[in-house]
């Protein structure tokens, strides 16, 4: 859940977008919701979301800190898991995704499809991928910092 909770601004961005994030239950008032994550008050946005793709589920949270740059954070979880935990009872926890803030990144099933706007040398090897550059690795690979 994401919104201005309070309705005196102090959970957006000075954009004026969700700055904190809480888990909800329906049927419970908004008071009991538990906050997950916050961004900072000059981001552009917080969000956090989880979906199913090709039997791999992962869930995101994102900070957009312009609308060209962005901090990820990723955890991986099961179909069961998802279905009878929700996110603030969920006790894997989130990393940072070792991604340059101008990239954008995007999934399809347990592939990372990262999107580059800046020139980028991978850590641990000799790789340099260009601006415009697409490129893909398990998430897995990425989550280790693994570029080979």
């Amino acid at each position: 859940l994401g919104t201005d909770l309070g309705g005196d601004g102090s959970t957006l961005t000075d954009s004026g977008y969700p700055r904190v994030v809480k888990s909800w239950k329906r049927g419970t008032p908004l008071e009991e919701a538990v906050t997950l994550f916050e961004g900072e008050k000059t981001d552009i946005a917080a969000h956090m979301y989880a979906f199913h793709d090709r039997g791999f589920v992962h869930e995101f949270k994102l900070r957009s800190i312009t609308f060209y740059t962005s901090k990820y954070y990723y955890r991986s979880l099961t179909v069961e898991g998802i279905a009878e935990t929700t996110a603030d009872e969920e006790s894997t926890p989130f990393k940072e995704v070792p991604i340059p803030e101008d990239a954008e990144l995007d999934m399809f099933a347990d592939q990372a499809i990262i999107t580059l706007r800046t020139k980028f040398e991978a850590p641990g090897n000799k790789n340099v991928f260009e601006t415009g550059s697409l490129v893909t690795l398990s998430i897995s690979q990425l989550m280790d910092n693994d570029w080979s």
